[in-house]
């Protein structure tokens, strides 16, 4: 199972998307000292609340003036994919802003033309993940962090949840799988440009839902445009899913739409009352989330173990080989 778990660590699985086609740090939570990477410096905080400066690598982070935390995927290249480094450097983000009283509200978007193509299935083994190994364990013993049995990332999805500040996410272009969930089911306002689009493309997968999307995609779409989405995979645009989202723009109005909402909350001048408001209704939901996450979980454990995954997998296996087929996988993510 452990060996299938890290084939479909995050479900967007990438060969199969390319054959398918302000101020840095400002404010009181800045560390000094630490060598930046180009992406911004954060605490990555241990055991003990010990805090270490951490350069990110995956994702950049800028914290505005008004308070704005703006966290950007920046593996564009890629299209912004879920590799393990990323996945780690999510948790850090999440700790580093709920602890930064400087942080009031946190924007999420993806460089480029993809917000999050999900999973990479050309991903090195070992996976490379640049976080401290002590630092990782301080994550796991708080059940912040990503591991190999959680296939429905449990754990991540709580954190996102659990996130006590005003999270907004601008969607700029595809999403896929857990990177489509990412975006409509993880923060509190969500802004789409015009190019977005999004796919959960589970059963071409052979496996089954995650992030909650079985249970929450019909409680906010109605059960009939969930089943459609959730059985055939097909594209669809931020239109079709209108309760899920807080507005449409061009896309080159997205990040002045998404800045200006962000802005609002973090330049609210009665922060404690937002906070307040959020937990008021996630506090409700959080144990009804956690019993969804585990009936998820095991159903995608139990689809690994089947036939129809074990022929997917072999597929997946012979595209990776081949370079995704004509034109090979680089050349085809290129058209997306």
């Amino acid at each position: 199972v452990c060996v299938c778990v890290c084939v479909v660590w995050w479900c967007g699985v990438s060969w199969w998307c390319s054959t398918h086609a302000g101020e840095t740090m400002a404010g009181g939570g800045a560390p000094g000292g630490a060598e930046d990477a180009g992406l911004g410096v954060v605490w990555a905080f241990g055991a003990g609340d010990e805090r270490r400066p951490y350069a990110l690598r995956s994702i950049r982070y800028e914290l505005l003036k008004n308070g704005l935390a703006v966290c950007t995927y920046a593996q564009p290249e890629k299209l912004n994919p879920m590799r393990q480094n990323t996945i780690w450097e999510m948790f850090v983000l999440l700790e580093h802003m709920t602890r930064d009283d400087a942080v009031h509200a946190a924007l999420w978007t993806g460089e480029g033309r993809a917000f999050c193509a999900g999973a990479d299935w050309a991903e090195p083994r070992p996976h490379v993940v640049h976080l401290p190994e002590d630092l990782r364990e301080a994550h796991l013993a708080r059940q912040r962090a990503p591991t190999q049995t959680d296939i429905a990332c449990k754990s991540l999805s709580l954190a996102f949840h659990d996130f006590p500040k005003p999270s907004v996410v601008a969607v700029n272009g595809m999403a896929i799988g857990g990177g489509a969930n990412m975006a409509l089911l993880y923060h509190d306002l969500v802004v789409c440009s015009t190019a977005a689009k999004f796919k959960l493309p589970f059963s071409d997968l052979a496996i089954t839902p995650e992030l909650t999307s079985s249970k929450r995609l019909a409680a906010a779409l109605g059960p009939a445009k969930a089943k459609e989405i959730l059985l055939f995979g097909d594209w669809f645009g931020p239109e079709e899913v209108r309760p899920l989202v807080n507005a449409i723009v061009p896309p080159a109005e997205l990040m002045s739409k998404a800045l200006d909402l962000g802005g609002r909350l973090a330049s609210h001048p009665n922060q404690q009352a937002l906070r307040a408001s959020k937990a008021l209704m996630h506090t409700r939901e959080r144990a009804a989330l956690e019993a969804i996450l585990d009936e998820e979980n095991e159903t995608i454990l139990k689809a690994l173990m089947s036939d129809d995954f074990r022929r997917t997998l072999k597929v997946a296996r012979a595209r990776s080989k081949t370079g995704g087929g004509k034109g090979g996988a680089r050349g085809e993510r290129a058209k997306l």
